[in-house]
């Protein structure tokens, strides 16, 4: 009788193992963080899915930036003013393909107004769009970067100087 609830006991414990796995294998990542692993997009948002086609779409008219148009930068300004970090990045990220554009000057504010603000993603996404967009004014609104609390905006900050053509003097 003994012999029964053994493998019966056994049996148990290797279905809870599985079960356990299982979920741990098949989680979503959350992607709360800036930086967290997300590699599969059957666990993005339906809105981050969304907002990752049009970025696409409007990255295609990169090559030719007079085919932007209102819709165009109506979409980037929301994904700016989106509370989701992920979805501002996108935003952000796009804002220098205006350069040449009658909106060059709105998406020049707005990358001066990331450059100041709280979130580290947000700094250091504008500090490239400020360096796309004006090259020639860039450095004296990313050199203070150098100084930020955050060692990836520092460390993106000192990248695009350098590829500006300034270098940062030690000691």
């Amino acid at each position: 009788m003994a012999r029964p609830v053994v493998i019966g006991v056994v049996c148990a414990i290797v279905v809870l193992l599985a079960a356990v796995l299982f979920c741990i294998w098949h989680r979503p990542t959350g992607g709360a963080q800036p930086g967290a692993a997300n590699a599969n997009a059957s666990y993005l948002s339906p809105e981050l899915r969304a907002v990752q086609k049009r970025s696409h779409e409007i990255a295609q008219k990169e090559r030719d930036p007079s085919t932007l148009n209102a819709q165009d930068w109506a979409d980037v300004r929301a994904m700016t003013a989106n509370v989701d970090w992920r979805i501002r990045a996108y935003g952000l990220s796009k804002l220098s393909m205006f350069k040449g554009t009658r909106y060059e000057e709105e998406a020049w504010k707005t990358a001066l107004e990331f450059l100041c603000g709280k979130d580290r993603v947000d700094r250091a996404y504008a500090c490239d769009a400020v360096a796309r967009l004006r090259p020639a004014e860039a450095p004296r609104y990313i050199a203070p970067l150098l100084e930020d609390p955050n060692p990836k905006v520092r460390k993106n900050a000192e990248d695009l100087l350098t590829r500006l053509g300034y270098s940062r003097r030690k000691g």
